[in-house]
């Protein structure tokens, strides 16, 4: 039940920040009517909470050693099902920055300009399969950190379930379809709530289930739905370097391939 209970907590902030932000993240479901809402709501525009947690995550997502010509690719599973496909380049440089082009269900991409020393945002748009463009002013500096602030002022609030996000003390090997990788990774660390009346085995076991995995083999390109759905944490993801090669947590991500990758 605990586990159950996360899980749908989850997902529903991935969904939230997922279906309506700079994209329109209509691979990750099959429903026509989803996608038909999402394209809607996308059509509108970023709300300011959505552009502020785009902007301030953004640092947390992309590796400062990126360069053209980086790049990964992910498949999206449910339930052990293939569901969508991602990818993740970065594709040339402009005016001190460089592209990172995120690629997604039906045509549907994302373009940030992204300063990599200073990790900040220049421009970002997104590009739809329906042919519409997007391009929202950015939010500056001050007005992110205020915005920021109270959504996590707003969220502690909810937040019953997972305390925090911790990195692993030892590394753990994993196979995804890009091969074999020695990982270390990060686990949520549950409240009394949901452990109280559990022994260590199944806490243990529940927090395996939902951990993420890193490898410094692997670009530092994390996909925007990730990053999203998991905003209120992603600070956790400074302990680990890195880039993702697996998630366990709100929806199954396996990396498939990655630049650099050996044959």
């Amino acid at each position: 039940m605990a586990e159950r209970t996360n899980h749908e907590r989850g997902k529903g902030i991935f969904y939230y920040f997922a279906m309506v932000a700079l994209a329109l993240i209509v691979c990750l479901t099959v429903n026509a009517n989803n996608a038909v809402q999402a394209q809607e709501k996308a059509s509108q525009g970023p709300s300011p909470k959505e552009l502020a947690a785009t902007q301030w995550t953004l640092k947390y997502r992309f590796g400062k050693d990126l360069k053209v010509g980086d790049w990964v690719t992910y498949q999206i599973t449910q339930e052990g099902v293939k569901t969508g496909e991602l990818e993740l380049k970065v594709t040339e440089q402009e005016n001190g920055g460089v592209w990172i082009v995120e690629k997604f269900g039906g045509g549907n991409e994302l373009h940030f300009l992204v300063d990599l020393k200073e990790m900040r945002l220049l421009k970002a748009f997104q590009a739809a399969g329906t042919g519409m463009r997007q391009a929202p002013p950015l939010l500056d500096e001050k007005q992110v950190a205020e915005i920021i602030q109270q959504m996590k002022k707003e969220e502690a609030e909810k937040r019953a379930v997972i305390l925090e996000w911790r990195k692993g003390t030892n590394t753990e090997k994993v196979d995804v379809p890009a091969g074999s990788f020695t990982c270390t990774y990060l686990e949520p660390e549950y409240s009394e709530e949901v452990t109280k009346q559990m022994s260590p085995a199944q806490i243990a076991e529940l927090k395996s289930k939902s951990r993420l995995y890193f490898s410094e083999d692997v670009p530092r390109l994390l996909p925007f739905q990730i990053a999203m759905g998991w905003w209120y944490y992603i600070e956790a993801s400074e302990e680990v370097k890195g880039g993702l090669v697996e998630c366990k947590h709100m929806m199954g991500v396996e990396l498939t391939a990655y630049s650099g990758q050996k044959k």
